[in-house]
């Protein structure tokens, strides 16, 4: 065993498992009982890859739930998709956008714009065209290294059309 869980109202089975765990070697989480517990799970998010994290410590695993529940319901699986585009494209962002400053501010004009918006809404052929044509925009704007003190990025490009993301 590497790790137990318990979750059990009665006080004598709790101990005697945990002790006989413990002996295991074992991991021991006391479901509701942090304070007997050598970890706590937190209630995840999962929008693969993006995934949020919700823990109270253990001093209330149901708001914890609720809070999770919550997220869930703000949060489309969409934006899993989004995170996955991206990632496909940093390398690329970092080749064109040598500055750190500069990639945050065009990642930051990707994420309020229609690239996202179409990638939310499922056209991610479409948010990768326009994503691409908008590494190669900056990047063409880019100036010269003396230049760059006084240079601020361009603003992201607006498609004619783009889809708008899912409400709700």
């Amino acid at each position: 065993m590497s790790l137990c869980f318990l979750a059990t109202e009665e006080e004598g089975l709790i101990e005697r498992t945990r002790a006989a765990a413990k002996a295991a070697g074992a991991l021991v989480n006391v479901a509701d009982r942090p304070r007997v517990s050598d970890f706590i799970m937190p209630s995840i998010v999962d929008r693969s890859p993006l995934v949020i994290a919700i823990s109270t410590g253990g001093a209330s695993p149901i708001l914890g739930r609720m809070l999770k529940a919550r997220l869930e319901s703000m949060i489309p699986s969409a934006y899993g998709r989004l995170a996955e585009l991206m990632s496909g494209f940093r390398g690329r962002v970092a080749a064109a956008l040598p500055s750190q400053t500069i990639r945050r501010r065009f990642w930051e004009g990707v994420l309020e714009g229609p690239i996202a918006e179409a990638a939310l809404a499922g056209n991610e052929a479409a948010a990768q065209a326009h994503l691409a044509a908008e590494i190669e925009r900056w990047a063409e704007d880019r100036p010269s290294p003396r230049a760059r003190s006084t240079w601020s990025a361009p603003a992201p490009a607006i498609p004619t059309s783009s889809p708008s993301a899912p409400s709700g």
